[in-house]
């Protein structure tokens, strides 16, 4: 989800784009909470974030989101509403944000 819009510089007579002064900011779809991307240059411990795709058998394309954590995953997930398939985060034991990790998913998940 878009948080915040990028704010670009244009050109004053033709009003061309010059430049990115800031890019787009965006987060978790459940809590809101800001995602680092590694495009926006910023000075964060982590990159990753966790993807859903939602896929539709009688519509074109797909809907995507992007969460913070398992357990906001798992909170949306429940409203996610499709007559197809969706498609969900690979299980990653490399560094991961904390809420998104492994150990995350399994207490997510109360696997036995």
């Amino acid at each position: 989800m878009k948080i915040k819009e990028a704010v670009i510089k244009r050109c004053e007579h033709c009003n061309s784009y010059t430049k990115e002064i800031s890019p787009d900011i965006y987060g978790c779809d459940t809590c809101k909470k800001e995602i680092a991307y590694p495009h926006n240059n910023r000075n964060t411990k982590y990159s990753e974030y966790l993807k859903v795709d939602v896929f539709y058998n009688n519509k074109e394309g797909s809907k995507q989101y992007q969460f913070c954590s398992w357990k906001c995953l798992f909170k949306k997930l429940k409203d996610i509403k499709t007559d197809y398939f969706i498609s969900l985060p690979y299980l990653s034991f490399d560094k991961m944000p904390k809420g998104a990790t492994v150990k995350d998913f399994f207490d997510c998940i109360k696997f036995e």
